[in-house]
């Protein structure tokens, strides 16, 4: 046997057995919630007057938790309006929760209607080890108008097609004998 295929055997046992005992981190929770401290998911859409929060709960193992930081992107899905939040919560072995979300100001600033993809990525160190192992998932926040303007919206466009249609009647052409 040559020594490329040997060598080529064994990376990929390698790549087998490291893949077979290999530990996946996941988030306990990451989802969307109506506010802070509120742990019960919000399953129906924000409205335009609330402003959405994102509840990521760790996962429970033996680590240091160094960051996490949540990337919201919009509803257009354009490139240049991916919008960061970061929050650089150092955690301690009490705190698992972390809830994010953007200022009043900001949310008013940049909120869209429509669903907004929100990637979360965490950053975990494990003590005596020197190699950090990353977390990253993703969720989404649907935006939408309140239902009295659509209703308002709605109405008004059915008062104008009803007068358009009744009230305006076809011109009268002149009759000339």
């Amino acid at each position: 046997m040559s020594k490329r295929v040997i060598i080529f055997t064994m990376a990929v046992i390698l790549l087998c057995v490291t893949r077979v005992f290999a530990v996946e981190y996941s988030f306990e929770n990451l989802y969307p919630v109506a506010d802070k401290f509120v742990t019960t998911e919000k399953t129906s859409p924000f409205g335009w007057d609330e402003k959405p929060w994102i509840y990521i709960e760790l996962p429970e193992v033996g680590y240091k938790h160094d960051v996490t930081k949540l990337f919201w992107g919009d509803p257009a899905g354009d490139g240049d309006s991916l919008f960061r939040k970061a929050n650089l919560i150092l955690r301690d072995d009490n705190n698992r929760q972390i809830w994010v979300s953007f200022t009043d100001e900001r949310w008013s600033n940049i909120k869209e209607l429509g669903e907004w993809d929100v990637y979360a990525f965490s950053k975990l160190s494990f003590p005596g080890s020197g190699s950090p192992v990353s977390i990253i998932e993703k969720t989404s926040v649907m935006v939408t108008p309140e239902p009295v303007s659509s209703m308002l919206f709605i109405i008004g466009s059915l008062v104008l097609a009803v007068r358009r249609k009744f009230c305006f009647s076809p011109p009268i052409e002149s009759r000339h004998s």
